[in-house]
């Protein structure tokens, strides 16, 4: 016998709260339900016992529980007693006396679809029962287990990720000839197969001939195929309101989504949905425990982190990830931060695309370059896993790194892969992505310049409400093409739309625009807002009107602070304003050494006016003070490139 089979929580696991009071009040509960007769709680009564979470650990008493639930037909103990009962590597004939048992359990898990009961039942009989175990091994992969995935493909000498191959072959061979028998499961599988790989490759044939085998498995109530059926467009006749009990466990899942998405007919029903969910969670379904997590993180968060736990545990990135939101709230504990943080890593570990991206985004620089490596891998692994933001993102960095460039060539190829990027993300229905595409087309960066398929993407992404599309539809109109004039008017519209939203470069174009047309008030009123939210230019602009009085009360002291915020987060033009400011005592008193330290950081920035005024500025100081001057701004622009300065706060 394996006995340490039953022991689930190993050294690779998360930290355990074995002997808390909370781990003691859900063994009480657990025990109280166990004896009143509940199958769940039977197996986790033994788990609990097993591992010695909430009470002294028990491997005997763990098993006889275990046993219970086995026998009312829990998939996962059936399972785990199987595995307990599996003779260890090495063990003599004569010793095997509980081989039978291992066979009999492991075989009514897997009649109930337990994938690691086919996978485990493959190891088992494999010297014996040749064809027998790879059969066992093909449902298995078939199920989804990773591992039974993965020796099949290296079985056959293929690679994961390579279309088609011996080992997609055989597997489609064995799906055929089980649905060509009826099997409903079969049947389902090899239509979802079918459609993935039209979809890939665009062969339609495939994508009829997949149809027609979940249109077979629809006709029969098969709920995962009526599910597959609606998630790829397709119009499904509606299923009775009691639709029979399944057993097979994906379709008490899929029911599960039916009911909860009120899809084929069916009313949308919490509870109902929640009540097959937790049917198809009891056989060890880890979607299913995600599933019953996420209907009860609203409102009882401690119920669906216990769901959370166990498709974690099942091997669920998508549970770790929420785990890691629910556990680290300021109302948690130090050891349950603990817990979020190890759930973070897992998550990370397991290439969970929002986990990544989380990670590319919250880097706090402590670790210099390799800091930066990080983010990027992270960024990439991101996209890589399909998520569109994570997809604009990594193609906005691939640009940014295009223009650190020196080489052309090597230039252009980010800007290509940067154009690869944005064109996944925009498919998925991410605007901005597309905007940016359109961007890319009507400046020739990455692409062959196309101005009118620029323009035409950006409108799509305009009809979609995508603000920075407006934008530079706004910019486009103001500044007119060969075949249409400038149009001020339908620009203020685009850029208003734009601006409604709350897209700041928007706000601070149409400010400029609202003073051009003389409407000098409402340009300060939209300066103002992009102001207080960092925009450099509007600062700018809004120091001027402050100047002046135009559009608003003349106020050179607060001209001057916006003035010196814009400066402060690199705005070279605003550098040398600021210089001008310190200089001649607008709004501020006159300091030559300020006004000469401002005129040589905006000279560094690029500012053309700059470097007259920074001559005339050494004329007015000894030699110390240019000295010093020099320092200062030598200094802030080293602070600055190591990222130290930050934005002044602004009201």
């Amino acid at each position: 016998m394996n006995a340490a089979t039953l022991s689930v929580l190993s050294a690779g696991k998360a930290p355990a709260a074995s002997q808390t009071p909370a781990a003691t009040h859900r063994f009480k509960q657990t025990l109280k339900d166990a004896r009143a007769g509940q199958t769940e709680a039977q197996y986790q009564l033994g788990l609990m016992l097993a591992n010695g979470a909430g009470t002294r650990k028990d491997v005997n008493d763990a098993l006889v529980w275990i046993q219970r639930a086995a026998e009312r037909g829990h998939a996962a103990a059936q399972y785990m007693l199987g595995t307990h009962y599996c003779p260890e590597p090495g063990t003599a004939p004569a010793e095997q006396a509980h081989t039978a048992k291992a066979f009999d359990w492991l075989f009514k898990a897997a009649a109930q679809g337990h994938p690691r009961a086919h996978w485990r039942l493959a190891r088992l009989i494999r010297q014996s029962h040749q064809e027998l175990a790879s059969a066992h091994e093909l449902v298995a992969a078939s199920l989804g287990l990773p591992e039974a995935q993965l020796a099949i493909l290296k079985a056959d000498g293929d690679t994961p990720g390579e279309p088609g191959g011996s080992a997609l072959t055989l597997r489609l061979q064995a799906l055929r000839h089980a649905a060509e028998q009826g099997l409903l499961s079969a049947q389902t599988e090899l239509g979802c197969l079918l459609l993935r790989q039209a979809a890939q490759h665009g062969h339609s044939q495939g994508d009829m001939e997949g149809l027609h085998w979940l249109n077979a498995a629809a006709a029969k109530h098969w709920p995962p195929a009526v599910l597959a059926l609606v998630d790829n467009g397709a119009t499904v006749a509606a299923l009775p309101r009691q639709v029979p009990d399944p057993v097979d466990v994906v379709a008490r899942h899929a029911l599960g989504c039916l009911w909860e998405r009120g899809l084929a007919g069916l009313p949308a029903h919490r509870e109902e949905a929640a009540r097959w969910y937790g049917l198809a969670a009891a056989q060890g379904h880890a979607p299913a425990q995600l599933a019953l997590g996420r209907l009860a993180e609203p409102d009882h968060p401690d119920e669906a982190i216990a769901h959370f736990l166990q498709a974690a545990d099942a091997g669920s990135a998508e549970a770790s990830w929420h785990l890691c939101a629910l556990l680290q709230g300021p109302t948690r504990t130090p050891e349950d931060h603990l817990h979020a943080a190890y759930h973070r890593q897992k998550a990370v570990q397991a290439g969970h695309p929002a986990a990544l991206l989380a990670l590319a985004q919250c880097s706090d620089g402590r670790f210099g370059p390799l800091d930066t490596a990080l983010r990027d891998h992270a960024l990439a692994r991101a996209a890589e896993a399909g998520l569109a933001q994570a997809q604009r993102l990594w193609a906005e960095r691939l640009q940014a790194l295009a223009a650190l460039e020196k080489d052309s060539i090597g230039r252009q190829q980010r800007l290509g892969q940067a154009v690869s990027w944005y064109q996944r993300a925009s498919r998925q229905g991410d605007a901005a992505a597309l905007t940016a595409l359109g961007m890319a087309y009507r400046q020739g960066r990455g692409v062959p310049a196309d101005p009118s398929l620029g323009l035409q993407l950006l409108q799509e992404a305009a009809h979609q409400g995508e603000p920075s599309a407006l934008w530079q539809l706004g910019l486009i109109k103001a500044a007119g093409t060969a075949d249409e004039p400038r149009d001020l008017v339908a620009a203020m519209a685009h850029c208003r739309t734009a601006a409604d939203t709350g897209f700041v470069p928007a706000q601070a174009t149409l400010g400029v625009f609202c003073a051009a047309s003389g409407q000098h008030a409402e340009a300060v009123n939209w300066w103002r807002l992009a102001a207080q939210a960092g925009d450099g230019e509007a600062q700018v602009n809004l120091a001027h009107a402050l100047a002046l009085g135009q559009g608003i009360p003349k106020d050179e002291t607060a001209a001057f602070h916006w003035l010196l915020a814009a400066a402060e987060a690199g705005l070279a033009v605003a550098q040398a304003r600021l210089g001008l400011a310190y200089a001649t005592g607008q709004g501020v008193a006159p300091d030559l050494l300020a006004a000469h330290q401002w005129f040589y950081i905006a000279r560094h920035g690029g500012d053309s006016s700059a470097a007259e005024n920074l001559q005339r500025s050494r004329g007015l100081l000894n030699e110390a003070s240019q000295r010093e001057a020099d320092r200062r701004a030598q200094a802030w622009l080293k602070a600055r490139a190591e990222g130290a300065v930050r934005p002044l706060a602004v009201q």
